[in-house]
């Protein structure tokens, strides 16, 4: 009797494993067509929606979206158009469906000279967030800016820049920075769009774009879509004291509540947003030094409320100090500006349905051998 038990559980399982494995090659094959449609014509010389290009100063990637209509997570598909004008970019990042749509849009502006000063900074990166879903709609905005890289000497009482109790060099700011410059590039057989703009020889400031999430090696971290990867650049940096540290001096700017995240390998900031979205700003807890060789620990200073706000919303200053024990020639950082959602999914729970079929296999291996005994 158990023989014929152990028959028929093996042959659902036989089924159950057809059933799987035709099912993540399907999930599979429509992602890779569309993957290399989109890189096909990107290297062809023609934007993602199969159009020529006409120069370098705007970048468009379009499809179908994928996933379920109320997925909000990482892995679903979006249509994502950058334009470059000079010192300014503008990113509009768009996910629909039947009842579904969100819209994400992304204002960068460079500041020279005495405009650093100002409330703006010499990096203004301004996100707002719109969302309808059915008869709701949410939005929220907030901007991150940079003011200034600050040259101290640390008094070794607190690590990280304390205004209250360590010695202010230098407060550098750019004279002038170039205009951005707008490249296509391909990542996973996806297109990405990297707008990259240098102040002096200094201070380069680079962001990329996708409108699909991109897998991370050691060389290349993950892209989000609903995101802008930013790259700081620091390069021969015009030190005026030889035991001195730098950090960045920076802003979050918001009409809604601002949270200090966890201290945790990548740390963060979250805005709240309205409905299940926030805004997040996030960082790694190091710097590369000299293209690689090396790395610093990035120690952030407590958000502090400005008290003077502005038009934009309340003003919290802190200060990201690269505690380099030395004078690098380079010094990498790479924050990320962006919405999440309090429901999200692991990027990595797309993988999971790989485990079954190797999974099944062996189990029916097993009951076949337990049934021939």
């Amino acid at each position: 009797f158990m023989k014929y038990v152990l028959a028929f559980v093996c042959i659902l399982l036989f089924v159950c494993l057809v059933v799987a494995d035709s099912g993540e090659q399907g999930s599979h094959g429509g992602r890779d067509s569309e993957s290399s449609r989109r890189a096909s014509s990107l290297s062809s010389g023609q934007s993602s929606t199969g159009r020529p290009s006409e120069d370098n100063s705007e970048g468009k990637s379009s499809g179908k979206s994928q996933g379920k209509p109320e997925g909000k997570n990482r892995g679903r598909h979006r249509d994502a158009t950058v334009k470059v004008h000079g010192g300014k970019v503008t990113v509009t990042s768009i996910s629909k469906s039947e009842n579904f749509k969100d819209r994400l849009e992304f204002s960068i502006n460079t500041n020279s000279g005495n405009s650093a000063k100002g409330r703006n900074g010499l990096l203004d990166v301004r996100f707002s967030y719109y969302n309808k879903t059915n008869d709701t709609r949410d939005r929220f905005a907030y901007s991150v800016r940079v003011f200034s890289v600050i040259e101290y000497v640390d008094d070794n009482t607190t690590k990280g820049l304390q205004l209250t109790e360590d010695t202010v060099v230098q407060r550098w700011r750019p004279a002038r920075f170039d205009s951005f410059v707008l490249k296509r590039m391909v990542v996973d057989s996806l297109p990405v769009y990297q707008f990259t703009a240098s102040a002096d020889g200094i201070l380069v400031v680079r962001g990329e774009v996708t409108g699909d999430p991109t897998t991370g090696n050691r060389t290349r971290p993950s892209l989000d879509p609903r995101s802008v990867k930013f790259d700081f650049e620091i390069n021969n940096f015009p030190y005026a004291n030889a035991s001195s540290t730098l950090a960045l001096e920076t802003a979050i700017v918001s009409k809604t509540k601002v949270r200090e995240g966890p201290r945790s390998k990548t740390s963060e900031v979250t805005v709240d947003g309205e409905g299940a979205a926030v805004g997040k700003f996030t960082w790694i807890d190091h710097v590369e030094l000299n293209g690689g060789n090396a790395t610093a620990a990035v120690i952030p200073s407590q958000l502090t409320r400005d008290p003077d706000d502005d038009n934009d919303g309340k003003v919290y200053r802190t200060f990201f100090t690269f505690d380099t024990q030395t004078h690098p020639t380079a010094i990498l950082w790479d924050p990320t500006v962006g919405v999440a959602y309090s429901e999200d999914e692991s990027f990595s729970s797309p993988a999971a349905p790989a485990l079954r079929v190797p999974f099944l296999l062996l189990l029916w291996v097993v009951c076949v051998a337990v049934a021939a005994a």
